[in-house]
């Protein structure tokens, strides 16, 4: 457990508020990515899961499903990769550069029952802990599927009442993925 100044935790809060707006507003993020989104729910993964491998059953068609928990995947956000995918969702340096280098100028200690150690993993001795909050991973991993994508990686279906081209890489809710692949 981390204890962070409640100032640094609040402006992280408000970058994070300003990032999520700003993406939502101009479509940045990817559609498969349901997680730390308003107005998304861990439902809708299973509900858009459920019709494709459904499909595939009925179709006797080739296909692959890798559920992958991406294990304290906050914690290693790596900062240049965070910071060049939250530029690209639209934040400017300044905040960016804010919310990175006090993590990377922060002087770690533990502390346990027998008192605080008096070696400490930081202050740029060794190399900087990575990590990053919420909607850092949101962004990060919009640049994953859409590289994914890109590689021409997903599942793609004709929707049966409109016609339109369905095509989707995964299901994800934060950093539960589901990620799906078709012949």
């Amino acid at each position: 457990v981390q204890l962070l100044h409640s100032e640094f935790n609040m402006n992280n809060k408000k970058l994070g508020r300003h990032v999520m707006a700003f993406a939502e507003a101009h479509n940045a993020l990817a559609p498969e990515q349901l997680g730390s989104r308003k107005n998304h729910q861990s439902v809708s993964v299973a509900l858009d899961k459920q019709p494709m491998m459904d499909l595939l059953r009925q179709r006797r068609q080739a296909g692959a499903l890798c559920a992958n928990d991406a294990k304290s995947c906050h914690d290693r956000i790596v900062h240049n990769v965070g910071a060049l995918a939250l530029r690209r969702s639209g934040m400017a340096s300044a905040p960016i550069n804010s919310m990175f280098e006090t993590l990377q100028r922060a002087t770690h200690h533990v502390s346990t029952a027998f008192g605080v150690s008096k070696r400490s993993h930081g202050d740029r001795r060794v190399v900087a802990l990575q990590g990053a909050a919420q909607p850092v991973w949101a962004v990060v991993s919009t640049v994953i599927i859409a590289v994914m994508a890109t590689h021409g990686h997903g599942f793609n279906m004709l929707s049966a009442l409109s016609s339109l081209l369905v095509s989707l890489v995964c299901c994800a809710f934060v950093d539960d993925t589901d990620v799906i692949h078709s012949a």
